[in-house]
């Protein structure tokens, strides 16, 4: 059993890898360089997703590791120029986009028939939970806005003023 780790080296980005480590004695398995600053990393169907915003210059992408090989490809149909949380659900995988140089929005990409929806273009977003059948995704830094996104109609968006941005959680 084997468990990840992103790393960059916090002063310009580089060296952008993720380690792998044997949960046993957390020996080193392998490095796998990815895009720079990966800054979130999920674990669904055998792949580990990786969002790395890069440099918040525009060059960001969201890679997907095949962990039976640790070979990368990355997600060329999600456009997010700097993709910041990952989130599944049964078939998709939801990224947060900022807009400090990029388009900004939640990227909805999926899995069954590889086709991304962008909801909320120009809108920094950082959080997003899910909570039966809604999305909720926080604004970014400076935001004061939670979004609550119909899962079956994207278009059906309620915005929640006066709650702040940043990192959310949800509880019942």
């Amino acid at each position: 059993s084997v468990g990840y780790i992103n790393w960059g080296d916090s002063g310009n980005y580089t060296n952008a890898h993720i380690l792998v480590l044997d949960k046993s004695d957390y020996s080193s398995v392998t490095n796998i360089s990815v895009n720079t600053n990966p800054h979130s990393l999920l674990l669904q169907n055998e792949s580990l997703y990786v969002a790395s915003p890069s440099q918040y210059n525009g060059n960001g992408a969201v890679q997907r590791i095949i962990l039976s090989n640790y070979t990368v490809e990355n997600l060329d149909l999600i456009e997010a120029s700097t993709p910041g949380y990952l989130k599944w659900d049964e078939t998709s995988l939801y990224i947060t986009d900022d807009q400090w140089s990029g388009t900004g929005g939640l990227y909805i990409w999926n899995s069954l028939d590889d086709t991304t929806n962008h909801i909320l273009a120009g809108t920094g977003l950082k959080g997003i939970s899910f909570k039966d059948e809604f999305i909720y995704c926080s604004s970014g830094y400076g935001g004061n806005f939670l979004y609550k996104i119909d899962k079956t109609d994207y278009n059906n968006i309620t915005i929640i003023s006066n709650v702040g941005g940043g990192d959310m959680a949800l509880y019942e």
